[in-house]
């Protein structure tokens, strides 16, 4: 990778079909209902729900996805299970 330079950081999701590896790492801000307590408020992740729809649709089917977050696995698993298998890039076990 260093040698034939091919480490690429962007913002342009058409890279993405070119990908052996991709990284995400999405912020998820957390949204209290109430000042000062933290156990009743959710994830916003509407943004990790685009990124995901994005790379799902865009990705090669030999392509590796680690995801980088806060959000508990469960609800990532949630979130990217149902596209990729419809895709057929995850085979279901």
């Amino acid at each position: 990778m260093s040698k034939r330079k091919t480490l690429i950081a962007t913002y342009n999701s058409e890279v993405l079909k070119l990908a052996d590896v991709v990284v995400v790492d999405v912020q998820c801000d957390y949204e209290k209902r109430e000042l000062g307590n933290m156990r009743n408020g959710e994830a916003d992740m509407a943004a990790l729900e685009a990124t995901m729809r994005t790379i799902g649709e865009t990705i090669m089917p030999h392509c590796l996805v680690l995801i980088e977050t806060t959000v508990a696995p469960p609800a990532q698993q949630n979130l990217w299970h149902g596209l990729f298998l419809k895709r057929h890039l995850l085979k279901e076990v």
